[in-house]
């Protein structure tokens, strides 16, 4: 990010919103119209093309002829270079104070914005996330992912005070998706975006930042979460998914060890945790707020024919 060291003396706009577009043609227009659409004024949208074969370029284009607010970027070489790379160009280019990300498949409530920004300021946190609601294709409800964002909403919805998230963060990402969260974008000026599972790259960001932050809640539905077959992490079966969470968490104890001596005992005992035991206790958090029917449900939706 520019002038990372002196971001008390930026002058622009209050948010700036982080937009990475990668062969998404059929939802870019509906993401970046519920940005022009939001209810509080001041943002600026980057949006970051990682090598698109589809015709996302020929809607992207329009828009910046359109709203002074929202710029395209491309990689020079206008090949794809994953997530990480593409996050990092924006976050280069951005203004604000504030940072929030959409993905380019999701859209926001026309007050997300508005209603994020209020809770951060009024709590003192550093982070904010919200209530999720999950669609797909049609914009209809998909049955696995929301026990998952039901059982994050029945854990956080009535704590009103910052929280401090490692030890959650530890076992499970308690942050369903990019496109809910807002954060001081200090957070992220040092940030190591190479994470071992490069599909989980927000939970290995958020975990940087817990140490740091403090998060805070928004109960109110304000990110549309779009859960379809090109989804990002859609595109792993039951076997990958038991190998990535293996590598995940070695990588989580490689980034969380140099810590040990400012880490509770809570956590502590966390790392020391194989892990078999880890990934257990991220399926009994989900079976203790959302019953083990539902969360049967959801595994079997999540994983049956991938």
């Amino acid at each position: 990010m520019n002038d990372c060291a002196n971001t008390s003396f930026r002058v622009g706009p209050e948010v700036s919103v982080i937009m990475a577009s990668y062969n998404y043609a059929s939802y870019i227009k509906e993401a970046i119209e519920s940005v022009v659409a939001q209810s509080m004024p001041n943002w600026e949208l980057i949006i970051v093309d990682d090598g698109s074969t589809d015709a996302s370029l020929e809607i992207l284009a329009a828009y910046p002829q359109k709203y002074d607010r929202i710029r395209l970027l491309q990689h020079p070489d206008r090949k794809n270079h994953g997530l990480a790379k593409t996050l990092q160009l924006g976050l280069s280019e951005a203004r604000g104070e504030l940072i929030a990300f959409l993905e380019s498949d999701d859209c926001w409530t026309p007050d997300s914005l508005e209603k994020r920004l209020r809770r951060l300021l009024e709590s003192g946190a550093d982070v904010v996330f919200s209530h999720v609601r999950v669609i797909d294709e049609s914009n209809s409800g998909v049955v696995g992912d929301s026990v998952l964002v039901r059982s994050i909403h029945r854990c956080f919805k009535n704590k009103k005070l910052p929280l401090r998230l490692l030890g959650t963060l530890l076992t499970r990402n308690c942050i369903p998706t990019f496109s809910c969260v807002m954060l001081k974008a200090k957070f992220l000026c040092d940030a190591d975006f190479a994470a071992p599972v490069p599909r989980w790259l927000d939970w290995w960001l958020w975990l940087q930042v817990a140490p740091k932050g403090t998060f805070v809640y928004v109960s109110e539905v304000c990110t549309l979460w779009r859960m379809h077959n090109a989804s990002y992490n859609r595109k792993c079966g039951l076997i990958a998914y038991l190998k990535d969470a293996s590598v995940m968490w070695q990588g989580i104890r490689r980034l969380v060890l140099p810590m040990w001596g400012r880490l509770s005992r809570l956590e502590r005992l966390l790392l020391k945790l194989p892990f078999v035991i880890s990934l257990v206790m991220r399926m009994a958090s989900i079976v203790s707020t959302v019953g083990p029917v539902n969360f049967i449900r959801r595994t079997v939706t999540k994983f049956s024919g991938l």
